[in-house]
């Protein structure tokens, strides 16, 4: 008796039609990676806009694949972190001025 082996699944990937969107796809990666960075320094805290537009770009990263979410959510939690550390932060700061006023 013959034993039949199914075809191997090919998988191909489709010819880039435009290849400038492959280059597009790349700037914008690094400009969210960018702006990743500069997100988590004192200088941008102070300009909201800067925070809403590397969210913006992450959540367009993060549905570009599988990988993009992965890094994704390590950004989430990284920005939740430094987001309690301030507060923390803020919080002893303020603790601290109302201790030298009363003394």
């Amino acid at each position: 008796m013959t034993r039949f082996s199914p075809d191997p699944i090919v998988f191909v990937r489709p010819q880039n039609v435009f290849p400038t969107t492959q280059i597009l796809g790349r700037v914008i990666l690094l400009i969210a990676l960018a702006l990743g960075i500069l997100n988590f320094t004192p200088w941008a805290r102070q300009r909201d806009i800067l925070v809403v537009i590397s969210d913006a770009l992450s959540i367009i990263v993060a549905l570009h694949g599988v990988v993009g979410v992965f890094w994704c959510l390590v950004y989430c939690a990284l920005y939740l972190w430094m987001e309690g550390r301030r507060r923390e932060m803020s919080v002893g700061l303020k603790l601290s001025k109302l201790r030298s006023n009363f003394n």
